[in-house]
């Protein structure tokens, strides 16, 4: 029973329209139309229920001939899924490039993009309507960790920058040097975003050693040749070189 529902929530179904096989599609509460929305795509969404709780005519396409929606129909929805927004869109996106492209591409997707689709609006919903939440529930709102906007973030951080500048660039050179690039840049940026939704001090998790972003600064992408010896007078990878660098630059001139 769509009814009985919570508002402030944000559901994941499966449905097809006139009996077909279906796919998965979102399904949250839109307080400026007073009604249920479906969403599956910038260009598939439509409203699920008017003001009065009815279903809509695309609502009633949602009908199968073994699952019915909302009181007037029955009482049963079609494989119905409470999540927070963010694993939702997730899952959402995980499907949707498994299908498109294959499983590889979808395990990097959810390893490190991290990306969500901006079109629900979760945060405006909220905000419209407040309602009491029960303890567990996820509320936040989806970040844009993608590339661009970390370093517009951090733009401050200017050796930090310079560090992820200087790998994106060699992620995109034939030369063998620049070899691993890309997965080194990938942890980075995956540390950082990761400081970003937690609060964290960038400079005092560059300082730490054991922190992840550190971690991933001294990822050395390819051996030296102090490897055959165990890695006895190796020296710091140059990513590392260049956050140390800046650091004294700073300290020594505040």
């Amino acid at each position: 029973d769509l009814a009985t529902l919570n508002k402030s929530s944000v559901y994941f179904f499966r449905t097809g329209t006139q009996g077909g096989a279906g796919h998965w599609q979102v399904l949250y509460y839109e307080a400026a139309k007073s009604g249920w929305v479906s969403y599956s795509s910038q260009s598939n969404h439509f409203q699920v229920t008017d003001s009065n709780g009815k279903l809509t005519a695309s609502g009633k396409g949602l009908l199968v001939p073994h699952a019915n929606w909302g009181k007037e129909n029955g009482n049963y929805a079609f494989l119905l899924v409470n999540a927070s927004a963010q694993n939702i869109i997730h899952a959402a996106n995980f499907v949707y490039i498994l299908r498109a492209q294959d499983e590889n591409a979808a395990i990097e997707y959810c390893a490190l993009n991290h990306e969500f689709h901006p079109e629900i609006k979760r945060t405006a919903r909220v905000k419209a309507e407040p309602e009491t939440r029960t303890n567990g529930e996820i509320h936040n709102p989806p970040k844009d960790l993608s590339c661009q906007n970390l370093k517009t973030i951090y733009s401050k951080h200017v050796a930090l920058l310079h560090v992820i500048n200087r790998l994106e660039a060699g992620s995109k050179s034939y030369n063998p040097y620049w070899m691993g690039s890309q997965a080194k840049l990938n942890t980075i940026l995956e540390a950082l975003g990761a400081c970003y939704q937690k609060g964290l001090d960038v400079d005092n998790e560059l300082s730490n050693s054991n922190s992840e972003l550190s971690k991933a600064i001294n990822i050395r992408r390819l051996p030296s040749i102090f490897s055959f010896w165990g890695g006895k007078n190796e020296s710091p990878v140059e990513s590392r070189k260049i956050i140390n660098e800046k650091r004294t630059y700073r300290r020594n001139n505040p």
